[in-house]
């Protein structure tokens, strides 16, 4: 019936394969929940909730970040309200395909910058060098929010 069956049995071995030093597998409910923000934009949010009652939180679209833990479901609603809320509204400014064009990039730009540092080894000039163009970004963008 299904090709590629995953189960917590079988992460769990690969991860220890891999030498993980600790894994916990609980019971929980895994939602994904989707909201139109305009068309041909959607939000999309992935949460858990675990047996114990702990709710964990992320955005997967349009730009991906992980909210964490959170302390109740009405919290998450809260989050999950402002964040359409505030994307309806950026849509809205015209400037929108600009902002998902930067996030895109700087997604990109993360993942570059762990691979900087895990496989090529910068020496501390290069990393100063780049670590200055992010405070002037920072800056930059602490400025227009003013």
């Amino acid at each position: 019936m299904f090709d590629n069956i995953i189960t917590d049995d079988s992460i769990d071995m690969l991860l220890r394969q891999q030498d993980a030093k600790e894994i916990v597998s609980k019971e929980g409910h895994i939602g994904r929940v989707v909201f139109k923000v305009a068309e041909g934009i959607d939000a999309v949010y992935l949460y858990e909730v675990t047996d114990d009652g702990i709710m964990y939180l992320q955005r997967l679209s349009p730009d991906p970040i992980n909210y964490g833990r959170m302390n109740d479901a009405p919290e998450a609603i809260k989050n999950i309200a402002y964040d359409i809320q505030n994307f309806k509204r950026a849509f809205e400014s015209g400037v929108y395909n600009e902002f998902a064009l930067m996030t895109e990039n700087m997604n990109e730009l993360q993942m570059k910058m762990e691979e900087l540092f895990l496989m090529y080894h910068p020496d501390v000039e290069d990393m100063k060098e780049i670590y200055d163009a992010m405070k002037e970004m920072h800056k930059k963008m602490q400025g227009i929010c003013l």
